[in-house]
């Protein structure tokens, strides 16, 4: 396992296939099945292939915005059929701590879905799931 925090701009999701989604305390972890692009400087560049599965970790969620596009059947003719939204205040953000804004998007697998995702957040990491 290579846990690697920040390097968040090195990072491209719209090809991502999202499996999961978890809000454990504060902090939320998001599991991406294979699509995940990650570019240089980050850490994990050389290692991390497209088709390999991964962690995103926010640490400290002060909210999340989910918006949610439901497939009618097939993504790539059909178009949607639905749209939800769905806000989530994890936490009250404390007076001396920095959060930033991260935006994650792709494809959540069940619900067949294409996901907006903003998420308010002190920090964020990837981890690889390798053994």
């Amino acid at each position: 396992m290579v846990l690697v925090k920040g390097f968040y701009d090195d990072i491209h999701f719209t090809e991502s296939n999202i499996s999961g989604f978890n809000i454990v305390g504060n902090d939320l972890m998001i599991d991406i099945h294979s699509g995940l692009e990650i570019y240089p400087p980050h850490p994990l560049a050389n290692s991390h292939t497209m088709s390999a599965p991964c962690c995103l970790i926010f640490k400290n969620v002060v909210s999340s915005q989910r918006t949610f596009s439901i497939y009618a059947g097939d993504p790539k003719k059909d178009g949607f059929k639905e749209t939800k939204k769905v806000f989530d205040k994890v936490s009250e953000p404390e007076p001396n701590k920095a959060y930033e804004e991260y935006g994650v998007e792709g494809v959540l697998l069940e619900p067949k879905a294409w996901i907006s995702w903003k998420i308010i957040a002190e920090e964020f990491s990837v981890d690889d799931l390798k053994e």
